[in-house]
């Protein structure tokens, strides 16, 4: 299981394809209303909670009497419960001189409390109970969130308050954990969204909260105090002692009790937390004052990218949530559909992509415009209520762990009778607000932050902590004037009428699935690139189309794949069957233009040329993939195939590709067979007959297969990236192949080890912030990952895996029936977990018919067998599979190092530690000198056989029905 527990929050400079955002913080407006109860530790009950017309679960809002707020939601259905606690403090409010204090103290409050002083009690309980948990610190909340089985929610509701009545914070684990906050700094080092957002920060005001560094490392929290003699054990506390008061928290649990038993559970637990009456902190006056606005910065990214960000200073208009005039500006702006900003920077070939939204702070905020630039662009610098009102009353659930950490942090901004739809429904119009705030959005109230390669060498300046280069110049007075009279185009317009508005309300939710499939695809790196960016330039062709369609609650996605290439539709049923047709005739009518292939194939490029700033755990599974798969292009073997692309190649593909291909289709919903026949009969007749389409035999369609290790083997792969600052270790472990025992017997194992080895490899011996492991599954072969990203020595960090190994050998050895059916029934229950949405079960079945396993109710099927499960033969097949001294063991590992060689020693302070699990003597691993090499001679596992026949439409299109009511 991939475990990251702690993290921070902030606003995204990612350019995601939407134009409106609510704010994502603001200050708590309105008065509670009051109710009398008879509970001695409840002073107001809010039962007029307002929640969407098709929501049948129950709420009710609390205020205790120490002022927690809390909201219950109680739902018999569930299969999971959940609870999150919102502190309305966070790192702007560091002191000055231990900035990240704050998100210090989030990562020490899972670290022990006085009733259950172990470390890691709290995440063992949830390990064994199906749980899972996390937390994030933002510039003023900080969140902590878990889930856990129904059945114990109240032991884990007991051992989550006491975070908030009496922490330990032993000197021990302060020592500790401050490494685990160091190298969660050093994993965003190279991240260029977390440097854009320090740059924005300097260019505020150096004595505003806002131009805090908000992470910390080891000079904020350790040398920097040191030098100064502050304890910084004893500053956590000050810290805590302050801001961490019963009338800055709320809370938020889920269910499946009554709300009369979530209540008593909620007031016995959290009553206790004690109430200093602080105020919240707020900032009336904006960071960004006249002297540092109408600035232009110049920012040298990581990664090869080009993009524009207008930052305005806009007010903090919570108080204005009813009316949101920001939304109104920000679709406005950021709209994508005929008329738009948008199509008009596309026209001049100047942009493929632009976001426009805005964040309410604590007392201010900010307007964001973000555009992606074209190489040309560079060259050149010197309905919506209506629409809201159906996606409230229409939602579907989400995970109670996503569910109860949204309303928690919202529960500090608005009335509680609110907080479920104050950030849909907009019942008041009030056009002389929106224009008070067009207003802010002058040249005068703005900072223009640039990102490109280009400025490299041109820059004067670098940013303390990231390292990043930059160069801060005034935007001249000539270009303010001229940003100030820009003219009219006759090419921009309000956005029309929108057509996909869904008109019959007895609205349902579908998933369409289409698999078109032709092997030409893969059978080369060239035709790879040509299909990438083929549906990269038909989803940009489609985004005038699209953009009306997905506020209207209907969307499309296209992705190519290594069979062709998969069409996914989501959304109301009511225009669905028009959507899909007009979809199919622009996709058999498309024909890009000169400017954009150009446009989108050096867009391309960079995108392939970037990839060794990619994460460096998510490179080691992609590493292990090359190595171990029969048929694989690499990231180089594409960008070597870059060149031969040229317009006239996409046709050619296309054409090749729909003389010889077959479809398979998923309908997945409340969808009758007259609806799916009619859009089957459309594609027989406008793609199938008009292209003269012969169908593919079936041994033109398998899927690449995962080479078979020899037993008793031991495999390395050494790739260097000096990009990055950490190193990182993946061993991968081959276990077995399209066995459903052995796989449940993989997934237990997995269950069982994920606390422990986060515990052990994480927690205690510090080796990084990245530290997991994870089943893998690659064409019906399983195995199990055990990954870390480090700064560390990769053959040390292999010893300590090794030495967790050999005491996860000795615990199943002495672990008992008790804790054996324990973890059995965890797992079962995650196993049984129920899709919240219907998207995320349409995408479980799209999964299986994608590998071709078609294995649909494989969980349910794994869940019977570990009920049967014996703790002796799973302890035999750990030891088979994973002991040292195993001759059946399968092990191959991925190492990313560095070139310096003395960067690829360092070894951590505790690497001589005789509390260390002892690691087993060595054995030395084979080095994989050329992949080609090493998979052309193995042998290949068979493909894995379907687990279910599907029914053929018409010889040639195979099709997976799924009704639901």
């Amino acid at each position: 299981m991939f475990s990251i527990r702690h993290c921070l929050l902030f606003s995204s400079s990612s350019l995601l394809r939407f134009s409106a955002r609510r704010p994502t913080r603001k200050i708590f407006i309105g008065k509670m209303s009051t109710t009398t109860t008879n509970n001695s530790t409840i002073q107001q009950r809010f039962e007029n909670i307002i929640k969407p017309n098709e929501d049948k679960r129950n709420y009710l809002g609390l205020k205790l009497t120490n002022n927690l707020k809390v909201i219950l939601i109680s739902d018999p259905e569930t299969d999971i419960s959940a609870a999150a606690l919102s502190v309305h403090v966070g790192s702007m409010s560091d002191p000055w001189q231990i900035q990240g204090l704050a998100h210090f103290l989030e990562h020490m409050l899972f670290m022990g409390t006085k009733k259950y002083p172990n470390e890691n009690e709290y995440s063992k309980f949830l390990s064994q109970h199906s749980g899972n948990s996390n937390a994030y610190t933002g510039d003023s909340i900080t969140n902590f969130f878990f889930d856990v089985a129904p059945e114990h929610l109240a032991s884990g509701l007991d051992r989550f308050a006491q975070f908030f009545i009496e922490p330990l914070m032993l000197e021990s684990s302060v020592n500790r954990e401050l490494e685990a906050v160091n190298s969660e700094f050093e994993k965003n080092i190279k991240d260029d969204s977390w440097r854009l957002l320090q740059i924005k920060k300097l260019l505020g005001s150096s004595k505003h909260d806002f131009y805090k560094f908000n992470i910390g490392n080891y000079e904020t929290l350790r040398d920097g105090p040191n030098s100064l003699n502050i304890n910084i054990r004893e500053e956590l506390f000050k810290f805590y002692e302050k801001w961490y008061s019963a009338n800055m928290m709320c809370l938020c649990v889920y269910g499946k009790e009554s709300l009369q038993e979530l209540t008593e559970m909620v007031t016995s637990l959290f009553s206790l937390i004690s109430n200093k009456n602080i105020e919240p902190p707020n900032w009336p006056i904006h960071p960004y004052s006249s002297d540092n606005l109408m600035k232009q910065v110049h920012i040298v990214p990581i990664k090869d990218k080009r993009t524009l960000e207008l930052v305005f200073t806009y007010p903090d208009e919570i108080k204005h949530y009813k009316s949101s005039p920001g939304m109104y500006l920000s679709h406005l702006i950021g709209h994508e559909s005929k008329g738009s900003l948008l199509s008009e920077l596309k026209r001049l070939g100047l942009s493929s992509a632009l976001l426009s939204y805005y964040d309410c702070m604590e007392g201010f905020g900010f307007f964001h415009i973000n555009v992606d630039l074209t190489e040309m662009a560079m060259n050149q610098i010197d309905q919506n209520k209506g629409l809201n009102f159906i996606k409230f009353n229409f939602m579907e659930k989400c995970n109670p762990i996503d569910y109860v950490q949204k309303i928690s942090s919202e529960m500090h901004y608005y009335p509680i009778e609110d907080v479920l739809c104050a950030n849909y429904l907009i019942d008041q119009f009030k056009p002389e607000l929106i224009n008070e705030h067009i207003d802010y959005l002058k040249p005068e109230n703005c900072i223009i932050a640039i990102s490109s390669k280009s400025f490299e060498g041109k820059t004067d300046s670098k940013e303390k902590y990231y390292g990043t280069d930059y160069k801060i110049i005034n935007i001249s007075n000539d270009l303010i004037e001229k940003l100030k009279n820009p003219g009219q185009n006759e090419q921009l317009m309000f956005p029309e009428p929108n057509e996909f508005i869904p008109t019959n309300f007895d609205i349902i939710t579908l998933f369409l699935g289409f698999k078109l499939i032709n092997p030409i695809i893969y059978s080369n790196p060239y035709n790879v690139n040509i299909n990438s960016l083929f549906t990269m330039l038909f989803k940009d062709d489609l985004t005038e189309f699209l953009y009306n369609a997905e506020l209207a609650g209907l969307s499309f996605n296209i992705q190519s794949t290594v069979m062709g290439f998969d069409l996914e539709f989501f959304g109301y049923n009511h225009k669905m069957n028009i959507f899909i047709k007009q979809i199919f005739e622009k996709l058999l009518n498309f024909k890009p233009t000169e400017q954009r292939f150009e446009i989108f194939k050096e867009k391309y490029s960079r995108n392939l040329k970037n990839y060794k700033t990619q994460p460096l755990y998510y490179l080691t599974s992609y590493y292990l993939k090359s190595v171990t798969s029969e048929l694989f292009w690499s990231y180089d073997n594409l960008i070597e195939a870059l060149d031969r692309m040229d317009i006239d190649s996409i046709q050619h593909l296309m054409k090749i590709f729909l003389t010889n291909f077959s479809i398979e289709t998923l309908f997945h919903g409340n969808i009758d067979e007259k609806q799916v026949l009619d859009i089957m009969d459309f594609i027989q007749k406008n793609v199938i007959e008009p292209n003269r389409s012969i169908p593919l035999h079936k041994y033109h369609q398998s899927v690449p297969r995962e080479i078979v290790l020899e037993p008793g083997c031991s495999y390395s792969y050494e790739v260097i990236n000096d990009i990055q600052k950490p190193k990182a270790i993946n061993i991968y472990y081959q276990v077995s192949f399209d066995d459903i025992v052995e796989t449940s017997k993989l997934l237990l194992i997995g269950q069982i080890l994920s606390e422990p080895c986060f515990d052990y490899l994480r927690t205690k011996e510090q080796l990084g912030y990245v530290v997991y492991t994870k089943l893998r599954e690659f064409s019906g072969v399983y195995g199990l990952n055990f990954v870390i990203q480090s700064d560390y020595n990769v053959s040390y960090l292999e010893d300590r895996i090794e030495a967790f190994i050999v005491w996860a050998k000795k615990n199943f050895i002495e672990m008992n029936e008790d804790e054996f059916n324990a973890e059995k029934q965890s797992l079962i229950t995650r196993l049984l977990k129920k899709k919240k949405r219907l998207h995320d079960y349409s995408m479980e079945l799209w999964g299986e018919i994608s590998k071709e396993r078609y294995h649909f109710n494989k969980n349910e099927d794994c869940a019977e067998i570990v009920k049967g499960l014996q703790l002796k033969d799973v302890t035999e097949f750990f030891i088979k599979h994973f002991a040292i001294e195993s001759p059946d063991r399968k092990k191959i590992m991925i190492q990313i190092v560095k070139t310096d060689s003395e960067a690829n020693k360092t070894l951590p302070p505790s690497a001589n530690d005789s509390d260390l699990l002892p690691a087993p003597p060595k054995k030395e691993s084979i080095l994989i000198e050329n992949v080609e090499e090493f998979t052309k001679y193995k042998s290949l596992y068979p493909l894995p056989k379907p687990k279910t026949t599907t029914n053929n439409f018409k010889k040639r299109i195979t099709t997976s029905l799924f009704f639901s009511k």
